[in-house]
């Protein structure tokens, strides 16, 4: 089984046509939409599972680039076990960090020794 990435479907497209779409291709095994969590409105991507690894080479080299409703899609392969902090440039797999560099402002001190001593009340 082979997993597709398609990006650019129309808002108003559902599950059944779009697996309707890919059938043409060979065997479908699963579509899915990605939708908002609250307005279950269409995110205008979602994934496509095909059965066997040459349908959905086809169906890459025929839709990638295509249109539906006037919309220009995106049919991509899945790579398996990329993050969401990683992409493929290429052949190459680079990532890349959501970290915020530290604030130059505020410097650690070794101990308070290196301080003048406090004087209690």
């Amino acid at each position: 089984m082979t997993k597709l990435f398609v990006g650019g479907i129309p808002e108003d497209m559902d599950e059944i046509e779009l697996t309707d779409i890919f059938k043409e291709f060979g065997g479908v095994v699963a579509a899915n939409i990605v939708r908002e969590k609250r307005t279950q409105k269409s995110r205008r991507y979602g994934f496509v599972e095909m059965d066997t690894e040459e349908s959905a080479q086809q169906a890459v080299n025929l839709l990638h680039g295509g249109s539906i409703d006037d919309k220009e899609i995106s049919v991509k392969p899945v790579i398996p076990g990329l993050k969401k902090t990683q992409f493929v440039v290429g052949k190459r797999k680079l990532e890349f960090s959501k970290k915020k560099p530290k604030s130059p402002a505020f410097k650690k001190t070794s101990s308070r020794k290196d301080k003048r001593p406090r004087i209690g009340k």
